[in-house]
């Protein structure tokens, strides 16, 4: 251990310097997501049950968001009728994003889950979150994961439930996505 002594006065005790600098009680990064990062607009869209396209939640729509650098409309009809939303023509399509920007996308989607959603249903998210990136074969089945993505969380804006990777729907949905993926080359 260094002991270093107070300069210009010998008669003080010598200061010990801790052997270790960054302890785990000192520690305050989290992966945690926190819930408040994302723009109210999107949360708004949320509650009231507008369906959004993954593309609205990559880092450079939020910035776009956040500099409000985007067309608004208005709804007429719907759970959201009489209110303005964010235009999703002014968003890539969902088709458009790569590997890194679903990713991306999906954690903020996990978040705004979190941020409108009892814990037992982002937990549901979260175990599908673990099921798709758990699958060896993510890459090649990219655009299946993608589309049956894109089928749950429609089906959940306009229906919300608990998501059961474990359930014989979930499966028999991706399985025709991967069909259709096999098939159609998409």
């Amino acid at each position: 251990m260094i002991t270093p002594l107070m300069a210009g006065n010998p008669a003080l005790t010598p200061v010990a310097l801790p052997s270790k600098v960054f302890m785990a009680e000192t520690a305050t990064f989290s992966l945690d997501s926190d819930p408040g990062t994302l723009p109210d607009c999107l949360v708004q869209m949320a509650l009231n049950k507008i369906f959004m396209p993954l593309s609205m939640l990559t880092m450079a729509s939020l910035n776009r968001i956040e500099h409000n650098n985007m067309k608004y409309k208005q709804l007429n009809y719907g759970s959201g009728a009489g209110k303005t939303f964010l235009d999703e023509s002014s968003f890539l399509a969902e088709d458009e994003l790569n590997n890194f920007k679903f990713g991306q996308a999906y954690t903020n989607w996990l978040t705004l889950i979190e941020t409108i959603s009892d814990p037992v249903v982002k937990s549901s998210w979260c175990m599908h979150h673990k099921h798709m990136t758990s699958d060896w074969e993510f890459l090649d089945w990219a655009p299946a994961w993608h589309t049956h993505n894109q089928m749950l969380r429609t089906h959940f804006m306009l229906r919300p439930f608990i998501l059961d990777p474990s359930s014989t729907l979930y499966e028999k949905q991706f399985e025709c996505c991967k069909l259709n993926q096999a098939l159609l080359g998409t």
